[in-house]
């Protein structure tokens, strides 16, 4: 390498290290911020609760992001020297009255996004140098006292506020600031308000997405059902409109016990039920609520199967609440219920329909005992084959 190059090389290696000495990175609990040449100070997103100590030469510090909430007396001390002070996004809610004392060379302040609500009168007693000041974002609802000891003061801003009035005395001896660019109108509250509006329609559309999801059928049944009282429609008064004795209602899973025990006991033997099975008897591309709606309506009665997998089921759980409906709508208590295995209490318990009426209505349970079987189908022949039909007002 030839002698220039080489004495060229060694001062930028000089240089480099003076630079990287010069910006320090010293991280301890004296000093934890970052300093260039020991003027420009950045203390952000350090978390700080508060001030700590700073070189006496700072001329500019960054304080934005940490957690100071609350500026006490003198919490800048030894900073006479200090010209940019930043202290955004910090929680700030109060300055006491010398919080910004010895800070009179101090020009410009920022104290954006900061909760402040209120300023002292006061506090900017000592910022007699003070050329620029950002308030915005502090929810200040009008414009504070305490710019009138500012006389030197050039820009303010005090956008995104909730400012409902404004005191436009207070900058009458403010000789040095330009004409205020204020508008006291819907301007300060756009932001609230639009976030109030989106967050209503947010709620709204999910908690109607979730009804919709998890009672959808329910919802279908509703809608069909006013449908047809909008539309005049009338249960037909006569008992023989009946195709079905028995809709039965059943899980999916239990298909084997209806299979096998059922059907040969009620539909094969005599005297003869005609059964509604929807495995069977639904018709196939229809939609399956009006299946389930049309074959409820057209049984004398409803057969509900319950076991834990029938209380979980949504379809289901339709099916028990359109029976129960016929006992408001026409007076006919039309649920016989089956229990063909134990349910535990606790599951019965979310499901408030099914506890009241299981703890007011008998129902049968399935015998494991086959020698109680024979008594459990004679006790369900005569359950089906009879009609409770509440009394009409007159005769109550």
């Amino acid at each position: 390498m030839s002698r220039p190059w080489f004495l060229l090389f060694v001062c930028f290696l000089l240089g480099h290290s003076a630079w990287m000495y010069s910006v320090s990175a010293i991280r301890n609990d004296a000093f934890p911020c970052w300093s260039l040449n020991k003027t420009f100070v950045d203390c952000s997103a350090l978390y700080l609760e508060h001030v700590p100590p700073l070189p006496q030469t700072t001329t500019s510090l960054d304080f934005s992001d940490n957690r100071i909430h609350k500026l006490a007396n003198n919490s800048f001390y030894g900073l006479d020297n200090l010209l940019q002070l930043k202290l955004c996004t910090n929680g700030i809610t109060s300055m006491e009255e010398q919080a910004f004392a010895n800070l009179q060379q101090l020009e410009e302040l920022n104290l954006k996004e900061n909760p402040l609500v209120y300023i002292h009168r006061e506090v900017f007693i000592p910022l007699q140098s003070l050329r620029k000041l950002d308030l915005s974002t502090v929810r200040i609802t009008a414009i504070p006292e305490a710019l009138r000891m500012l006389h030197n003061l050039q820009d303010v801003n005090l956008a995104s506020n909730r400012i409902t009035s404004a005191n436009l005395d207070i900058f009458r001896d403010l000789k040095n600031l330009p004409l205020l660019d204020y508008k006291p109108d819907c301007k300060s509250y756009l932001g609230y308000y639009t976030c109030i509006v989106m967050s209503t329609f947010l709620f709204l559309y999910t908690t109607m997405t979730y009804m919709m999801v998890k009672y959808h059928a329910y919802i279908r049944y509703l809608y069909q059902y006013a449908r047809g009282k909008l539309r005049g429609y009338q249960a037909i008064p006569h008992r023989h409109r009946y195709e079905y004795d028995v809709f039965v209602s059943y899980n999916n899973e239990d298909i084997r016990w209806v299979q096998w025990e059922l059907i040969p006991h009620l539909e094969e033997a005599e005297p003869h039920y005609r059964l509604c099975i929807g495995d069977r008897d639904f018709l196939a591309g229809r939609d399956i609520t009006t299946n389930i709606v049309e074959a409820i309506q057209g049984s004398r009665k409803t057969l509900c199967l319950l076991t834990q997998r029938f209380v979980r089921s949504g379809w289901c759980t339709l099916e028990f609440k359109i029976a129960q409906h016929r006992l408001f709508e026409e007076g006919e208590d039309v649920l016989v219920l089956v229990l063909l295995e134990d349910i535990p209490a606790h599951v019965v318990q979310r499901y408030n329909r099914l506890r009241q009426l299981m703890s007011r209505k008998t129902y049968l349970v399935w015998p494991e005992d086959e020698r109680a079987r024979p008594l459990f189908w004679v006790r369900l022949r005569k359950a089906l084959g009879v009609g409770n039909v509440l009394p009409y007002e007159e005769d109550v």
